[in-house]
Order: structure tokens, then C-alpha cells, then sequence
């Protein structure tokens, strides 16, 4: 309301929130559907999947081919608390990322990063297999190995190669070191080398 004291009229406006709400959910579930297919197109690694889920703990997007319930009821062995309230607490905490136990799954090791957008009460979250995050690592690690290895093998054999080049004339020199009390030194054709 506002009063139009020239005229003694007083100007008022009305809003009906029913629509306003009825706007705003049919907005929300726009984005929704949009973050939808972009999720589908996501791809995190071989194995690794993108979701969004809200504090009350309300799946909105699900993993690929995971059910809209697959974390509700699941606990977290690796802290014994419930997998939501890790996911939740990792994003509030802002800790760097939550590993938990993949639910159906083999006992799969998964690395988590989870950010919280506080206006929609919505939490956004990337997982990868700890396997699949090493595996890089492993490779890089095995195949140094495999240079470091063959580096030295060739730096044995050109050592070898090397000592028996240079002792070959050490010998030769021994060799006539230890004939030298029986030989004639009066004689030229003596001092000549056998090389």
C-alpha cells in the first residue's frame, strides 16, 4: 500500500503467491530437467558419475542407472555413519572429498567431492573409484621403474665394456712389466711393442 496524498487515494498492489509459488516450482523443475541432460552427457573417468540431491536427503538427480533411492537407508562403513550425513558434512565442512563404500556394489572404494549451493538447498556431487584415481599413478610409477631398470642395465654394460677396454692395455703392460727381468734390453727389436 502506499498512500497518493494529492488525490487522497492510497495506490495498492496485490500479489498472489499461489502463482508466484506455481512460477517458481515450474522454473525449478526447468532447471532440473535441464541439469538432467547435462548430467547425462557427463562423463567422470571410465566409472565416475555426477548427482544432486537435496538436505532433506531427496534424490533429484541420480548416478546413471542408479535408482532414485540408492543412498536413502545406507550407511557408510568406512565412518559407520549414514552416507548422506557424510556427503552433507564434506560439503559443509568444506572438506576436500568423503570416501565411502559404493551402495550395490562389491565393496568398490569411492572418492567423493561434494559442494553445497545453500539457496536451493541442493547438493551437487562427482564420485570416481579410488582404483580408477590410482591407476594413472600405478602406470607412471611402473613404467619409471621399467626406465630407471633398463638405464642402469645399459650403464653396467657400457661400464664393462668400458673396464675391459681399458684394462686389456693395463694387462699388456703387466704382462711385459713381469718379462722385463728376463729380456735382453741391449737389443732394439726388443722394445717394440706387440700391439
Amino acid at each position: 500500500f502506499m498512500p497518493f496524498r494529492q488525490w487522497q487515494w492510497t495506490v495498492a498492489a496485490v500479489i498472489d503467491f499461489a502463482q508466484i509459488d506455481r512460477e517458481s516450482q515450474t522454473k525449478l523443475e526447468t532447471i532440473i530437467q535441464v541439469l538432467k541432460n547435462t548430467f547425462e552427457k557427463i562423463h567422470i573417468g571410465d566409472s565416475g558419475y555426477a548427482f544432486l540431491f537435496r538436505g532433506d536427503g531427496k534424490m533429484l538427480i541420480p548416478p546413471t542407472g542408479k535408482s532414485a533411492s540408492w543412498l536413502e537407508d545406507v550407511t557408510n562403513p568406512l565412518s559407520g555413519k549414514p552416507l548422506l550425513n557424510d556427503l552433507m558434512d564434506t560439503a559443509q565442512n568444506k572438506k576436500l572429498s568423503v570416501r565411502y563404500i559404493e551402495p550395490q556394489s562389491a565393496n568398490q572404494i569411492v572418492e567423493g567431492r561434494i559442494n553445497y549451493f545453500k539457496a536451493f538447498d541442493w547438493y551437487f556431487g562427482v564420485a570416481v573409484p579410488v582404483e580408477e584415481i590410482e591407476k594413472p599413478v600405478t602406470t607412471i610409477v611402473t613404467r619409471q621403474t621399467l626406465i630407471i631398470c633398463l638405464i642402469f642395465l645399459a650403464s653396467l654394460v657400457t661400464a664393462y665394456f668400458m673396464v675391459v677396454r681399458m684394462v686389456r692395455p693395463l694387462k699388456l703392460l703387466a704382462s711385459n712389466a713381469k718379462q722385463m727381468p728376463q729380456k735382453d734390453i741391449s737389443t732394439i727389436a726388443e722394445w717394440e711393442s706387440p700391439i
